[in-house]
This record gives structure tokens, C-alpha cells and sequence, in this order.
């Protein structure tokens, strides 16, 4: 096989990993009408309010209350859309929220409607004034995270770089997004987060290199040791749950439920439907009192690692056995004092790029001196013995993969001194 793929060979990629994102399956406009973010059909009220720059939140509609008091969504198959998937989606929904689901043969009502349409996309929350809204799920769409991700956008759910507090979390860079697709990355004004920190980790987030035009992050984290955090999908996270569930002020009727006045959990836990606290990771307590650790410690992979002394580094932990698919390791390496960090390869061997020159389905970034910048390297572009020399005391390397054809790459890191420097 050669390292150089075209563009139109994806094949091999597509049958080792279905999980592609949207930004490269989903058409621009469907039936005429413009997918905002590429994957959300609005409504022309919402159109408005981003274009004027109003409060969206006055433009999303909740589900109501079914006869148990929770919220209720109907929904129907209208095409042969993998029930499955869906089903499974929407269980995992409902055991960690209130938000009921029950599927209807009712039309003349609010409800979603399962179809196969051109694309993975969805409403944002309920369309009031319609007897059913279209959710899209063809079958390039049916992996478990992605289905979760388009129920939670019918659920009211926007993007989760999309929130106004963005700019503290992550680096939004424009240089390297196709033009036509800037807007896709516009904070939106008054998106009520109710008080849920920002989640690398939600399964609303962007990937790292949605609509790039070069190949490059389209969206860095301020700490490059959280990189490999966004744009996961393989389900919700706990602030997923907690915003859900104050939406649809879940907390309160649990709370109600059982008879407490007010919520004891700590530190972004909530009262779940059994009356104990669902604490977020890196608590500990009856009431997640004690900070043990990072909400986000037990969320990197085996392979990421801060490197603070001289040595040989991987790309995995199995290698020189090829890598898997879905693969994301961050190695951040720091140098003592009055030295510069320096990354000599031994190896470098993994997917090739498109057709086009970028590294799409697996490639290495790596940054020497800032958050905007870096380099991505993928095929075997990186010959045995090239060294790189970061220009301040730190350096990351960001390994991301799509397919488990090659065996990756291995380095040694070595410190320099700095001229003049004690």
C-alpha cells in the first residue's frame, strides 16, 4: 500500500474507524436550507437571533412534561434508520437524565422524526410550532457517540466551543479554517451554560481539526496536555449530564422527590434519582466534598505523559506493533532551567497524507513555541536522525489517529543549554 493516499481512497480508513466526523460527511445546505455548524437545522427565529447577535436561549424550546411530570420526547421512524443505534442513544439518555423517550405513532404532535437524510444533523431542542421535526441519521451516522451527540442537539444542546467563556479554554485559529466555514466557530451570545464549567470532555465539542483548510488544529486548548480531550464521542460526560439535568430542572423534581430543600452534593455533583449524589471525577465523599484530583486526570490515555527528564518516547505503549485506530497521546516535554527541550526521531512511519499534501487520517503535530502554531507530519515525512528545538523551555508532541496500518514512531528527548543562561 502507499504511504500516499488520495483524497477519494478512504476506504480503508472509513471500514477501520465509521466514527468520521461530520465536517467531512455532511453536505453544506440540505433541501436548500443551510446546516448551521454543519451539523444543526434552525429555525428561522433562531437564524435571527445569531445573525442579530440576540440571546439564543429565547429561542429554544424545551420539551414538556409527560403524565409522569418528566420531560417527554416522542419520536417515530419515518425511513429504515439503524433502530439499534438509535435505541441505544437514547437508553443512554435516559440513565443519566430525567428526560423521558417514547417512541409514537402519533403525528399530530411534537416529535422527532428518525430519517436518512444527507447527513448527520438535527433541530436545536423542540420546534414548537411543527408536528414533527427530522433528526438525520443515515448509516454513516450510526456510531454510538454521534447518535448521542445529534439526540443532544434535539435535546437543546449547541456546541460546546460555541459558549462565550470559550476564548479562557481554548484558541479558536482562524488562519487555518476555510474561509466559508469561520462563522461555524462564532460564540453565541447568551447561551445560558448555568453555571457548568467548560468541558473539553463534552461530547458536544468540535474536534481539533474540524474544516481546517491546511491540515492544521482549527482549535487548540490553552494547555496543550488537554488536546486530545475534545471531540470525543464516545458518550456523555458528567457536565453533560449536570447541564441536562438543570435545563430540565431534573435536580429539583429529584430533589422534591426526596425531600430535600436544597441540593448537598459539592464541587459539580447533583442529587441523582436515587437520592445519592453523582459526583464528577476526582471527587470523593458522600457529597463529593473532597477534591482528590483534576476533574479531567482519569481522562487521558495511557500514552500522554508529562517529560521532565532526558529519554526515549513512542507513540504508543505497544509500539513497535502497529498503533490502534482512535488514538490520542500528548507528550508535553518540559526543561529545567536556563535549557531548551530537543526531540531527535528514530523512526517516523504512519498513514499518508491526501492527495491534497494534508495529514488527515493520522498525523503528529508538533509545536515548539506557541499555541497557533506548529507543524503536522504524517506518511514517513520525518526521516531518522531530523531533530527539533524548541525556542522556549517547553514543547508538546500531539499523536492522533484514524486508522492502525503502521507501527508509529519513536524519539529521544535530550536537553540543551542556553547561550548565556545560569
Amino acid at each position: 500500500m502507499s504511504l500516499y493516499q488520495d483524497q477519494e481512497e478512504v476506504s480503508p480508513a472509513l471500514k477501520m474507524n465509521a466514527n468520521i466526523g461530520f465536517e467531512f460527511t455532511n453536505p453544506d445546505t440540505v433541501n436548500g436550507k443551510e446546516l448551521f455548524e454543519k451539523d444543526l437545522m434552525l429555525t428561522p427565529e433562531q437564524w435571527h437571533a445569531i445573525r442579530e447577535r440576540k440571546a439564543i436561549s429565547n429561542v429554544i424550546f424545551r420539551w414538556p412534561p409527560g403524565p409522569n411530570g418528566y420531560p417527554l420526547i416522542p419520536y417515530r421512524f419515518v425511513d429504515p434508520v439503524n433502530r439499534q443505534a438509535v435505541e441505544d442513544g437514547i437508553k443512554h439518555w435516559m440513565e443519566h437524565t430525567c428526560i423521558t423517550f417514547e417512541e409514537t405513532f402519533n403525528t399530530n404532535q411534537p416529535h422527532l422524526q428518525l430519517i436518512q437524510g444527507s447527513g448527520c444533523w438535527s433541530y436545536v431542542g423542540r420546534v414548537y410550532y411543527w408536528n414533527g421535526q427530522d433528526l438525520s441519521l443515515p448509516p454513516s451516522c450510526t456510531g454510538f457517540g454521534v447518535v448521542v451527540h445529534e439526540i443532544g442537539h434535539a435535546i437543546g444542546f449547541w456546541h460546546e466551543q460555541s459558549r462565550l467563556d470559550r476564548d479562557n479554554h481554548v484558541l479558536v485559529i482562524l488562519d487555518n479554517i476555510l474561509e466559508t466555514r469561520q462563522s461555524n466557530f462564532n460564540k453565541l451570545n447568551n447561551a445560558n451554560a448555568y453555571g457548568v464549567p467548560y468541558d473539553y470532555t463534552s461530547v458536544m465539542h468540535y474536534g481539533d481539526t474540524y474544516f481546517t483548510k491546511n491540515g492544521n488544529l482549527t482549535i487548540a486548548t490553552t494547555n496543550p496536555l488537554y488536546q486530545e480531550l475534545i471531540g470525543q464521542r464516545g458518550g456523555l460526560s458528567h457536565y453533560d449530564k449536570l447541564l441536562a439535568n438543570l435545563i430540565y430542572n431534573c435536580t429539583d423534581m429529584w430533589m422534591s422527590n426526596c425531600g430535600l430543600r436544597s441540593d448537598p452534593c459539592e464541587n459539580y455533583g447533583y442529587i441523582g434519582a436515587d437520592c445519592r449524589c453523582v459526583c464528577p471525577s476526582g471527587t470523593s465523599g458522600d457529597n463529593c466534598t473532597l477534591v482528590t484530583s483534576d476533574y479531567y486526570d482519569d481522562k487521558f490515555s495511557s500514552c500522554t505523559e508529562v517529560i521532565t527528564q532526558p529519554g526515549t518516547i513512542t507513540s504508543h505503549p505497544d509500539y513497535p506493533d502497529n498503533y490502534e485506530a482512535g488514538l490520542r497521546c500528548t507528550k508535553v516535554i518540559k526543561a529545567p532551567v536556563c535549557f531548551l527541550p530537543v526531540v531527535t526521531f528514530n523512526n517516523f512511519l504512519i498513514y499518508g497524507p491526501l492527495s491534497n499534501g494534508q495529514c488527515y487520517w493520522d498525523f503528529l503535530l508538533i509545536r515548539t513555541f506557541n499555541l497557533s502554531a506548529g507543524e503536522m507530519y504524517c506518511g514517513s515525512q520525518i526521516s531518522p536522525g531530523v531533530s527539533f528545538t524548541s525556542t522556549v523551555d517547553e514543547m508538546s508532541l500531539y499523536f492522533s489517529t484514524r486508522t492502525r496500518l503502521y507501527n508509529g514512531w519513536s524519539a529521544n528527548v535530550t536537553f540543551v543549554p542556553i547561550d548565556g543562561c545560569w
